[in-house]
């Protein structure tokens, strides 16, 4: 919901490109999935400190980002699918990698 609201407020309200608004609202979603993983599921801090585990997960992230991209692109600008239903599809996409 992270990813795909601020993505479209990012798109549709400020005229941001799709694929910069692709990358900051997959990047705030994935801190926003960090934090309420540790708040509510995972105890931070037992295997790795703070730090290191936020690194950790967006160095897993970014292919998941680069897999987002690509499929954004190919469906938005080659295939002509509409912005949002190219970012809901490609989050499905990257949700099964």
């Amino acid at each position: 919901m992270v990813d795909w609201g601020l993505f479209a407020l990012l798109v549709f309200n400020w005229n941001v490109n799709f694929l910069l608004a692709g990358t900051i609202s997959f990047l705030l979603a994935t801190y926003v999935n960090y934090i309420l993983s540790v708040s509510t599921i995972f105890k931070s801090g037992i295997r790795f400190n703070k730090k290191n585990e936020i690194l950790l997960l967006y160095f897993v992230s970014v292919v998941g980002l680069i897999i987002s991209l690509v499929v954004l692109t190919v469906l938005h600008e080659w295939l002509g699918i509409h912005v949002m239903a190219a970012k809901i599809a490609s989050s499905g996409i990257t949700f099964i990698w």
